[in-house]
């Protein structure tokens, strides 16, 4: 690329990329999935199609469709290339919570596995596709064409910055079958709160995941007000929330897979693990998609 060339891409903002704001756009967009190519094909075991529910332009119930038509044009083609390490993050993450079972149900009493995560990369993941499934309008009455994040938002998918404390991953919990894997799954659900003293309007605040049966929260707050401490109503009743937590495990007996993750600024001493007892049943075999 010739430093004329350069220069023309740094002044340039497509207006069709979500992430124009920060400029340095590409003329080209690309087609991009909110739920990543690399994590699809690993959730379909590499088939070309896949079972979806509740998208706003399809039928009620399960339908079957290629993974080509749950692309969308949100980002250009230079953006979208900058999120590859997240991508890359969540990928090995979904295929060690899809190995899981047959680790656990072994007939050796001493497997296990451990995998080590970067939690901010997981972070922008989770980030992406929110910012994807809002601006293509996945979620019904939020989003739409004309949404754009915040340029705080952007600045953490793109500039590696990292969401402010308080704000990002929660891992919240209940008794006992919360965090079993069940089959090949994922879904993604925005996260809504109403603000203090208002008793209508409700903003959404984040998104709710579940991969597998494991459920991960996002939590992005709102920019009229500032969250103070831990937000401990995003759990549901019998819950327990952790927020940002260094490891999550599921055990049997002497077995045991560990997801551990890396955090910048660590704010505790000693690590938080989120613990899972694991039991094999028909609903979490998930050697089949």
């Amino acid at each position: 690329m010739t430093e004329e060339t350069e220069l023309t891409r740094l002044h340039f903002r497509n207006r069709r990329c979500y992430a124009g704001a920060l400029w340095s756009c590409s003329a080209k967009l690309s087609r991009e999935h909110a739920i990543s190519a690399a994590v699809l094909k690993v959730l379909t075991s590499g088939r070309r199609e896949v079972g979806i529910t509740n998208h706003p332009w399809q039928h009620p119930g399960m339908q079957v469709v290629s993974v080509v038509d749950l692309q969308a044009k949100v980002l250009c083609t230079q953006h979208n290339g900058l999120l590859s390490s997240a991508d890359e993050e969540m990928t090995r993450l979904v295929r060690a919570l899809l190995e899981m079972p047959a680790l656990l149900a072994a007939s050796d009493e001493n497997s296990h596995a451990v995998h080590a995560f970067y939690g901010h990369d997981l972070e922008r993941w989770l980030l992406k596709v929110f910012c994807g499934a809002m601006r293509s309008g996945q979620f019904r009455g939020y989003g739409g064409s004309r949404w754009a994040p915040p340029i705080s938002w952007l600045r953490v998918l793109f500039e590696q910055n990292h969401l402010p404390p308080g704000l990002g991953l929660y891992v919240p919990t209940d008794a006992p079958d919360s965090g079993i894997p069940v089959r090949r799954s994922l879904y993604v659900g925005p996260l809504t709160a109403r603000l203090h003293g208002m008793s209508v309007d409700r903003r959404i605040v984040g998104c709710r995941f579940w991969v597998g049966g494991l459920a991960l929260i996002l939590f992005l707050g709102d920019p009229r007000y500032v969250t103070h401490g831990e937000p401990k109503w995003l759990a549901g009743r019998g819950q327990r929330i952790y927020y940002r937590p260094d490891e999550i495990r599921w055990g049997r007996d002497a077995r045991y897979v560990s997801i551990q993750l890396r955090w910048e600024r660590p704010r505790r001493r000693n690590g938080l693990a989120v613990a899972f007892r694991w039991e094999p049943t028909e609903k979490n075999d998930l050697s089949r998609p």
